[in-house]
């Protein structure tokens, strides 16, 4: 299939094509239509759409609309471009396409089309030929279901829509319309609204299947109420209170109404600011490690928009001692500050998982995609021996030779034997409701428990002594479990079948921490969320990325922050579905960008962003970088913003890079010619702002860095190109002047009695 499907994602190409008109003159988009199949057609149009929805773009005038389609010609154009457009037309699925397209130009920008308005009642009537690929409104909307009529709460990327319940007035999400204006990732209207779309068809036998195509989220026309536009944020979070955060269209008051039952919202909190468009309210009085349901909703003098009841969790009064584990060696030179070893267990990764089952007193939940290794059964069996309650879920499709013997040792379990998708989890759970807040322990990662996954392949894991966390990883279990108890329900839950029904935000000790289960939770759209984070340096090792959203998320991002000489990626699959992404990024990061070449399987899912930046956070997963982990799996994600666990999965991903002998030299810690520029400083950066800069610029170091301070500006080469010593305000901040310099990139050191920090300044020109 060439490009976009109601099955599939949309490929994206990176380049712009423009040649002049050629000769022959163009007609009306309608007689090109009308044009015989495979002759070549010149038209003249204004485009109606972006990025948003791919390599696709819609045009439209006067007499009708028609699509054009390349992966690489259209990346450019703009919705308001008018532009002349020459090409073959084509029927795709019954969509008339021009493609490939020979010549495109741009022959003005700013232009708009009004779109074909009816009312709801006549909706049915512009899902046809004569309106395909205009842009149309239909007002008076009252709900969107999923395709197969049920509710929907939040937009999914390339999932199909009913629009009022119709099954003949189908609207359809594209993978791509993401990010602040975007529409995956936000909720589906609740109140009357109006929509705005284009007009696309895709049925392969070429008859029907007329689509509503939305772009952007404000094609969602929501009347005079507030207008609830974001799911909510859980901020500031204490074991006796947090802060809910979240936006309207139009100003309102905000409040939440809260319980620990999702049909008990007994109690009500509102916020003192003025009305507005931007909420913020802070629930106080409440329990440590305690799940609560809260409901958002926002008054105005038109009326009232309610979101839906979702849970969030107070911090606990565990430790939050947080290790990752490593099956195979890692550079402790990296290592910041120095005591900061990360631990690279090798052989020993099955007897770490079992030392922590055994520390089980009261409950262990497993769920393990792949499990052969009698030390961790003979751990499970021990568990159940002292009078522990095991559960375990695994997936059926695969041998999983250790899970035969539960039954005969009397262990309940569940296991997942579908068609289509995996239990792809690696985690398990001790003691998540223990009186003792020291007890709860999650285990989770990359890591099957398998003699090659534990020992040869390159894997991860992490170990978390938090309470909430613990009581989280629960709810993701027992809805699968289909019960609370000891014995499974009658109807286990996996995949698609599962719901959005666990807390998203956590503060395990002094971290910020996210958590996310796929396929219900959108964590393809979180983990774009977190690339597009990155502002010094990004790093990945994955398996595979077989997702064109992942990789343009990843160019785009190193390149619009330029910060490629500070980012590198480690891929082990780069076959099949996954070439095309993977030439996609290597086609921009060049040697930064590795084929994993060396023994056993590099089966990471992890990021690191901003490492040697203002918010060093790491992506550890079981979720490949894939669609099935999208839309099929049983996964799980954490989103964890702390330093020093950034810095020791930094360290494998070093020692990962340097095993491939690419000769590619790390530039946080080398490019300025130093051993490890990281020791000893007080904190990992300083912040730089304006950044890039064509002149004056400041630093913004930490508080102990007042007095006396030498700042170093040196190049790419580890060359200083601007050595002083100066003063900083009280406040840490020190003005500086970048204009004699030559445009490019250039590392910053500054140094004080309080020790040495670093960052980046990009000088243009």
């Amino acid at each position: 299939m060439k490009h976009s499907s109601p099955f599939g994602a949309l490929l994206v190409g990176a380049a712009l094509l423009t040649a002049p008109v050629a000769a022959q003159a163009q007609t009306a988009i309608a007689v090109a239509r009308a044009a015989a199949l495979n002759s070549t057609v010149s038209v003249r149009g204004v485009v109606t759409n972006g990025a948003e929805l791919g390599p696709i773009r819609y045009l439209q005038d006067g007499t009708g609309g028609i699509a054009a389609y390349s992966v690489s010609a259209l990346t450019n154009i703009q919705v308001g471009d008018s532009v002349a457009v020459v090409g073959t037309l084509i029927s795709f699925n019954g969509l008339l396409e021009i493609s490939p397209v020979t010549s495109i130009t741009v022959l003005a920008s700013g232009r708009t089309v009004t779109p074909v308005t009816v009312p709801v009642a006549q909706a049915a009537s512009v899902f046809a030929e004569q309106y395909e690929s205009q842009l149309v409104r239909i007002d008076g909307n009252t709900s969107i279901t999923t395709s197969a009529g049920a509710p929907a709460s939040t937009f999914s990327g390339n999932a199909n829509y009913r629009l009022n319940g119709n099954a003949a007035t189908a609207l359809r999400v594209n993978a791509a319309s993401t990010g602040t204006t975007g529409i995956v990732g936000k909720p589906v209207p609740t109140a009357g609204f109006d929509v705005v779309g284009l007009m696309s068809q895709f049925n392969p036998m070429g008859v029907g299947g007329y689509q509503l195509l939305p772009r952007l989220y404000d094609d969602f026309i929501l009347g005079g109420t507030p207008n609830i536009t974001s799911a909510p944020v859980v901020t500031n979070i204490t074991t006796t209170s947090l802060e809910i955060d979240f936006t309207t269209q139009n100003p309102g008051d905000g409040r939440v109404e809260y319980g620990l039952s999702p049909t008990a919202l007994t109690q009500t909190a509102v916020s003192s600011a003025p009305a507005g468009t931007q909420h913020a309210v802070t629930l106080t009085g409440l329990q440590p490690a305690t799940v609560y349901y809260v409901r958002i909703n926002s008054t105005n003098a038109v009326g009232t928009s309610v979101g839906r009841v979702v849970p969030v969790i107070t911090q606990s009064l565990s430790s939050g001692r947080m290790r990752p584990w490593f099956t195979n060696s890692v550079d402790h030179a990296y290592a910041w500050p120095a005591s900061n070893l990360a631990v690279d267990v090798q052989t020993a990764m099955r007897d770490s998982v079992a030392a922590v089952i055994d520390r089980a007193q009261q409950t262990l939940d497993i769920a393990i995609y792949n499990w052969n290794d009698n030390t961790i059964l003979n751990a499970v069996i021990r568990a159940k021996t002292r009078g522990v309650q095991v559960r375990v879920a695994y997936d059926g499709t695969i041998a999983n030779v250790s899970a035969q013997a539960l039954a005969p040792n009397g262990i309940p379990f569940i296991e997942r034997n579908t068609m289509r998708g995996i239990m792809h989890h690696k985690f398990l759970i001790v003691d998540a409701n223990s009186t003792d807040p020291n007890r709860p322990l999650v285990w989770t990662g990359a890591t099957n428990w398998t003699p090659g996954q534990l020992t040869i392949d390159r894997n991860s894991a992490i170990l978390v002594q938090d309470q909430s966390l613990a009581k989280v990883y629960t709810m993701e279990f027992e809805e699968m479990w289909n019960s609370t108890g000891a014995t499974p329900g009658s109807a286990p839950k996996f995949g698609p079948l599962k719901t959005d029904n666990t807390p998203h935000y956590l503060k395990i000790g002094n971290t910020e921490v996210q958590s996310w289960f796929s396929p219900t939770d959108g964590t393809n759209t979180r983990l774009i969320e977190t690339i597009n984070t990155a502002d010094n340096d990004l790093h990945f090792a994955s398996m595979l990325i077989t997702r064109s959203d992942l990789a343009l998320a990843l160019r785009n991002r190193i390149q619009s922050q330029n910060i490629l000489t500070c980012s590198e990626g480690l891929v082990n699959d780069t076959s099949g579905a996954g070439a095309s992404p993977f030439r996609t990024i290597r086609a921009f990061m060049g040697p930064r960008l590795q084929y994993y070449n060396n023994a056993g399987i590099m089966h990471h899912k992890y990021l690191l962003v901003d490492v040697a930046g203002s918010d060093p956070t790491t992506w550890e997963s079981s979720h490949n970088w894939s669609n099935g982990a999208e839309t099929d799996n049983d996964e799980n994600t954490l989103v964890i913003h702390n330093a020093r666990i950034t810095n020791q999965y930094y360290q494998e991903f070093a020692q990962r890079m340097q095993d491939q002998n690419a000769g590619v030299v790390l530039c946080q810690l080398r490019a300025m010619g130093i051993a490890n520029p990281l020791a000893g400083s007080t904190r990992l950066s300083a912040r730089v702002y304006p950044n890039p800069t064509s002149g004056r610029f400041t630093v913004e170091t930490s508080a102990a860095q007042r007095g006396s301070v030498q700042v170093e500006l040196l190049d790419l080469n580890g060359r200083r190109v601007l050595t002083t010593t100066t003063t900083a305000t009280p406040e840490g901040a020190i003005g500086l002047d970048a204009d004699p310099l030559p445009a490019g990139l250039y590392h910053l050191r500054v140094t004080s009695a309080a020790g040495t920090q670093f960052g980046r300044v990009s000088v243009v020109k």
